[in-house]
Order: C-alpha cells, then structure tokens, then sequence
C-alpha cells in the first residue's frame, strides 16, 4: 500500500455580473458582449486547475415614445408628451427643457412656438440608459393678424447650474407686456422683471437664495389687448426653489 499519496484542492468559483446594451466585460481573457455563462481555467502548480464560471446578464434597455410621431399642432395648442421604458426605477430627464411643464418626468406636457424636436434620457437604477426623440410639428398658417394666446408658469425650478430649469420664466404666446414679482414667504420682493426673457436665477441681491417655496404675482398683457390681471385666476401663484 502506498503512503506518499496527497490531495490537491481545486476551487470552482461562480460570479453573476451585469453590464449594459453597447458596454463589454473582459472575462476569461477577452471581452464579450452578449449575455451568457463563461468559462475560464486556471491552473495552478500543483497540476489541479481551478475554474472561474462567470454568468453575464445583459441589461438592454429601451425607451419607446407612446404618441403617434412627428406630432402637428397648431400655434398655441399644448401637446401631452409621453414614454414608456421598460428600466428598474427610472430616471428621465428631458435635454429640452424650454416649453415643457416639467423635465424630469414620463410624460410632461408641451408648448413650442414653432417645430422642435425633444429629446428625453432615461436611466435606470444601474446606470444603464438609453433616449428617443419626439419630433413636434407647428402649423403656422395662419392670418397674420390673429393673435394665439397662451400663457404657463411652472411650479418649480432647480437653480444648481447644471443647464436644466435654472431659471425661473413665465412662458407663453402672444404676450406683449409682463410684469413679475417674486417674493418670499413674509412678503419681501426678491426678484422683479418686466421683461419676458429675463427670469428669476434663485438669487437676491447676488446671494443665492435656499430652497424655500416662494410666491409669484404676474400681470400680462396679451397681443390681442386683453390683460390678465391680479384680479383674474392667474393673479398669484407659489413656485418652489430646489436644489
């Protein structure tokens, strides 16, 4: 009987990564793309090889707009945009953040002055992403001399320099003359304009302001002559600074 036998271990080790559509991940020496269970063997000195057993799963993506694309209103009309994605916890952000009520979610509601195409990212809770594009389309035959009205204020801002919903506008069609004040919670102006295009930065005075709900009074002057006043429904309203 011989004595001078001895046992060598050799190990097995399972790992599960994940990566996203379009990424690579090195494994077993080279770098794959596609989802699937690979193998890698190393050997060791003692002449049993350990194995390496790597599953990857392929995180894909997609973001699908739900309405009907290019979209055709008319100079004016308010057009609802909408996506779905099949992302864990997303997150959206739209790169085209004039004319829209809202950036950061599925379905904001829009307004462009003239043809636009919006772009919006999602993202999900891994980091993955992927973006589609809503083209929309305005009429503008119209006679020259009528007057489309509209008017939107938003309900908040986010004045952190990052590009997006940094100011603080009223948005609209056929505004001629605009007077806006903002002020604070006890009453003090921080800000006021009688100018369309300049808006609130979320500073008073060169000091930026904290993240506080303040109160907005608007007086507008539309092209066909009628005024929305302080006495009308629009007189007043809350927008909320966010950083």
């Amino acid at each position: 009987m011989r004595t001078d036998l001895s046992v060598i271990n050799s190990f097995i080790t399972n790992i599960v990564d994940s990566f996203c559509n379009g990424d690579s991940v090195f494994v077993g020496g080279t770098f794959h793309t596609q989802a699937g269970i690979y193998f890698d063997t190393l050997p060791s000195s003692g002449g049993c090889d350990s194995m390496v057993i790597t599953e990857l799963i392929l995180i894909d993506i997609n973001v699908i707009s739900e309405n009907n694309v290019p979209i055709t209103i008319e100079r004016g009309d308010t057009v609802n945009l909408s996506v779905t994605t099949n992302a864990n916890s997303p997150n959206y952000l739209w790169r085209s953040p004039n004319w829209l009520d809202c950036v950061n979610c599925s379905n904001p509601n829009a307004w462009p002055p003239e043809d636009h195409v919006f772009t919006v990212i999602v993202t999900d809770e891994s980091g993955c992403l992927d973006s589609t594009r809503i083209q929309v389309l305005v009429r503008n035959d119209f006679d020259p001399n009528d007057c489309f009205t509209s008017i939107y204020v938003p309900n908040a801002f986010t004045p952190n320099g990052d590009g997006v919903n940094d100011v603080f506008y009223v948005y609209g069609n056929g505004i001629e003359e605009l007077h806006l004040i903002v002020a604070d919670r006890w009453g003090n102006i921080v800000f006021e304009s009688f100018d369309l295009n300049s808006g609130w930065d979320g500073t008073h005075r060169g000091v930026l302001m904290s993240p506080d709900v303040f109160v907005y009074y608007v007086e507008v002057t539309f092209c066909n002559g009628s005024k929305m006043l302080y006495s009308s429904p629009y007189r007043k309203g809350s927008v909320t600074l966010i950083r």
